[in-house]
């Protein structure tokens, strides 16, 4: 995890050395550690903001709230990993999806996270434990978005996933109508979920 150890010029390197990435912009934010980051990634520019994390804080990345067409699902699909090469497995992800109706429309209806196309995208991009983060009260934290963790492998992690896993499998269970893809997603998550807990051997 590159953490403080590295400067500003590292962290623009390291995020430039991405497949198919080109950094436009990067600078300092507004904290201490934070940048703010364009990037052109499959001729798409995206927007986050980067923190390398300090002292008990973990890093974490952000992205601008855009439209999740299926050219900016695969530039996240072609970022999303390599952001946990650079900052750590333990890294945590936050994406906006106010602007994507069909996100918005398996969440209203209260289905997890892990069952839509960004919350799948997200786990089997290695952030498995993934949230719904919406705040009702006058948006101060920004746009809803998703919340994606990556592997930290502590107790309160391991047992989340198994309650994350409990849940997808529920979805399956109730099955889908042929509109619906939310089975789909949820299939892909569980595969994800299982693989990991497979491999750390945990039950």
């Amino acid at each position: 995890m590159l953490g403080l150890r590295v400067g500003q010029a590292g962290i623009c390197q390291e995020l430039g050395r991405i497949p198919g990435t080109t950094i436009i912009e990067c600078r300092g934010w507004r904290i201490r550690g934070a940048y703010k980051v364009i990037a052109r990634i499959k001729g798409l520019e995206i927007d986050f903001v980067v923190f390398t994390g300090r002292e008990s804080y973990r890093p974490w990345v952000e992205f601008n709230e855009t439209d999740l067409s299926d050219d900016v699902y695969n530039a996240l699909g072609e970022i999303l990993p390599h952001l946990l090469g650079i900052f750590g497995e333990g890294l945590r992800v936050m994406i906006p999806y106010v602007r994507d109706h069909e996100t918005v429309s398996l969440l209203s209806r209260g289905i997890h996270p892990g069952a839509t196309r960004l919350g799948s995208l997200m786990i089997v991009s290695g952030y498995y434990l993934v949230r719904d983060m919406y705040y009702p009260e006058g948006f101060a934290e920004g746009s809803p978005k998703l919340v994606g963790e990556g592997y930290v492998g502590n107790k309160w992690y391991l047992e989340s996933l198994l309650e994350e896993l409990r849940a997808l499998r529920e979805h399956l269970s109730r099955g889908c109508g042929d509109k619906d893809s939310s089975c789909l997603y949820a299939e892909r998550s569980l595969r994800a979920i299982s693989g990991i807990l497979e491999r750390i051997g945990y039950r």
